[in-house]
């Protein structure tokens, strides 16, 4: 269980820190005079409003969900009793 508590952990750490350095990289881009530049800046930051939230969702759903054991159903446990 520490060893899931872990990956959660550093995972959800090095996705924020990923999406705070594409957030300064976002807003250099911004900060151009090009059209272009701001365009790549704006979609970065739409893309790490997408992205980062899901992530994150996706890496608690593997902490709190143990993948190591098969479901059982209703029936299978009334039978084990």
């Amino acid at each position: 269980m520490r060893l899931r508590a872990g990956f959660f952990y550093s995972a959800a750490i090095l996705i924020c820190f990923g999406a705070l350095y594409l957030l300064t990289k976002a807003f250099d881009l911004l900060n151009k005079p090009s059209d272009t530049a701001v365009f790549g800046g704006i979609l970065i930051v739409v893309a790490l409003i997408a992205l980062v939230p899901s992530a994150l969702h996706w890496i608690w759903h593997h902490h709190v969900t143990p993948h190591a054991y098969p479901v059982r159903t209703r029936k299978e446990e009334k039978d084990a009793n």
